[in-house]
């Protein structure tokens, strides 16, 4: 356990090791109203992860007031994870990259109930996290912009178990086929399910393999009240030898302002040519010049 010490001046520094554990604000679930500083520092057994859950988070409406820090670290240095304050949204599972997570919570003293703070969290130690391929509560919404690769359940290869609606996206030309196919697939099918081509798909068994285009989307919707192993899916692009009617288009304007740029180009040589007066002409037209002269000086 990790309950945060009545006030007393100082800070309160409390080490959380095992596999699992629970840290609150003093008087939990009560509000708290009155000035404390608390950090935990949490420590997991060599080669192992901290994960953090928050089940309850109610930090008033005044940053300067109260905040829970998350660090990813056992230092007061250690780069912040994630920063809470005001009754904002957050995402509840956060994991170490290391051995070690270091939480810290303030609080002022508040003399408006309105701002009165709490918060409770647990923790477990894991051997894993999720892969880079995974989607997370802060990452719902995926671009898939490489030409192959993988595409996973929340916190994949680990279990999901809260409530996330994940989109993958395609973000690459549209002259490109996807071939989609799943590594591994187990989803609940409670509420639960992963979405391809407007088909729905829950249970053990593998979906088919489906070929997309770059406006088909993948889904994954999960309600948060199972824990299930989920899936893996991987992907290749091919391009299809076709162009799009937009391409097509981009390039057949291109080379007609080209063409016009040379017409344009070789018609100002023409002109500026054509007026020209030939040097032989001039000569010509002074010889006459001066031979009319002559006859008129003759006359006279």
């Amino acid at each position: 356990m990790g309950p945060c010490k009545s006030p007393g001046g100082g800070e309160n520094i409390i080490p959380l090791t095992g596999e699992t554990g629970r840290l609150f604000s003093p008087l939990y679930p009560r509000n708290f109203a009155e000035s404390i500083s608390c950090t935990w520092v949490i420590t997991a057994p060599e080669g192992h992860f901290v994960r953090l859950k928050i089940k309850a988070l109610s930090l008033g409406r005044d940053c300067w007031l109260s905040s829970l820090y998350i660090r990813d670290g056992q230092n007061s240095s250690s780069d912040v994870f994630k920063k809470f304050c005001d009754d904002q949204t957050f995402q509840t599972s956060m994991f170490s990259s290391g051995r070690y997570l270091r939480v810290e919570f303030r609080s002022l003293k508040h003399y408006d109930n309105s701002y009165a703070s709490k918060f409770d969290a647990v923790f477990e130690t894991v051997n894993k996290v999720p892969a880079s391929f995974s989607c997370t509560e802060g990452n719902q919404v995926i671009d898939l912009k490489s030409t192959s690769g993988s595409l996973a359940s929340l916190n994949y290869p680990l279990p999901y178990d809260a409530y996330v609606s994940c989109t993958w996206k395609f973000s690459m030309d549209s002259d490109y086929k996807i071939n989609l196919w799943f590594d591994f697939f187990n989803v609940s099918c409670n509420h639960d399910h992963v979405r391809v081509l407007d088909k729905r798909y829950c249970g053990s068994e593998k979906p088919p393999s489906v070929t997309l285009t770059t406006r088909d989307r993948v889904y994954f919707r999960c309600s948060g009240y199972y824990t299930y192993p989920g899936f893996k899916a991987s992907y290749e692009t091919k391009t299809t030898g076709v162009l799009s009617p937009l391409k097509i288009v981009g390039i057949s304007f291109g080379a007609l302002l080209a063409l016009c740029v040379v017409v344009f180009v070789c018609y100002k040589c023409w002109k500026k040519n054509n007026h020209r007066v030939p040097h032989t002409a001039v000569v010509h037209s002074l010889t006459n010049d001066v031979e009319t002269e002559q006859e008129q000086d003759t006359v006279l």
